[in-house]
């Protein structure tokens, strides 16, 4: 009999013990249980904030990729199209529509930018010489300067119609203007010594003496600068 008291007493006491163990654990445990939690969801957020960030990163970075290639892109193809010269054809119409408007120093200059001596050959015989010159001159005297300097580069197939260009243009030259006083000595000392080098290389040609016209013409005007 006193077993079977003692064994009870002992179950019960048991469960009392079992209970407060468990009412004093169940906080503990909930409250550990909710601090792992908030760290794992911290953990989580840092991470994707990570994760967001280098994303972020790598889109801007490819779109500014894509941005300076487009740039560069654009800016070769610009470059591109103003070192492709314009066709002749295209640049001998152009010329040949500001003739026949009258607007005279505006085809020359248009010429004289191409760098092409074809085209500059084309823009004297299209030109009418007299409405060039006569009464005045049609011709800014930038465009005169780099007329005397196009024509008189190379002199290797000089002719009238070139001569006539060039006295004339050398009558045109106006001393008192200031760009003609900066450029005309080197543009003019230019003239000379490719006149020198016609006369020696084709003592013969037909041309000889209006050549050494022009070259005493040079040395008139040289003493005006």
């Amino acid at each position: 009999m006193n077993q079977y008291v003692l064994n009870q007493v002992g179950e019960m006491v048991s469960k009392v013990m079992t209970l407060e163990i468990q009412r004093q654990l169940v906080p503990i445990l909930a409250a550990k249980l909710d601090s792992t939690q908030q760290q794992i969801q911290l953990n989580v957020a840092q991470k994707l904030s990570t994760f967001d960030i280098m994303i972020k990163d790598n889109i801007t970075q490819v779109c500014k990729s894509k941005v300076r290639n487009s740039f560069e892109n654009q800016v070769a193809a610009i470059r591109s199209q103003a070192n492709t010269p314009a066709p002749m054809y295209g640049l001998k119409d152009t010329i040949r529509h500001l003739l026949l408007q009258g607007q005279i120093n505006k085809a020359f200059h248009q010429a004289l930018l191409a760098n092409d001596l074809t085209l500059v050959e084309f823009t004297l015989k299209s030109a009418d010489h007299n409405a060039v010159f006569t009464p005045d001159c049609c011709l800014e005297q930038k465009v005169i300067l780099s007329l005397i300097q196009q024509i008189s580069a190379d002199m290797s197939d000089h002719n009238e119609l070139k001569q006539n260009y060039l006295a004339e243009a050398l009558l045109a030259i106006n001393p008192v203007d200031p760009i003609t006083r900066e450029h005309a000595p080197k543009v003019l000392q230019e003239l000379f010594r490719n006149c020198q080098m016609f006369l020696i290389n084709y003592p013969k040609s037909p041309q000889c003496s209006n050549v050494r016209m022009l070259m005493k013409a040079v040395q008139a005007y040289k003493d005006q600068f």
